[in-house]
């Protein structure tokens, strides 16, 4: 999922239940994680995100996610 914010580094969305990790782009936001609808809600209702994009994942990361050894990520 990618947002466009006006400051995304004042905002800490790592920690937003459901996101797996984030990347801060200029002035774009990257965010993985498994419920989309909900890191979508948050920030459509409560940051000035727009120009959001929710893609999914190809299959390469979904065959990582599957295969991936916990102890051991990849």
């Amino acid at each position: 999922m990618r947002a466009t914010l006006t400051d995304p580094e004042r905002l800490d969305l790592s920690a937003l239940p459901g996101v797996e990790s984030s990347e801060i782009r200029g002035d774009s936001i990257y965010l993985h994680g498994r419920d989309t609808d909900a890191i979508a809600r948050y920030l459509l209702t409560q940051t000035d995100a727009r120009d959001l994009e929710i893609t999914s994942r190809n299959l390469e990361d979904a065959f990582l996610t599957l295969t991936a050894d916990e102890e051991n990520p990849a």
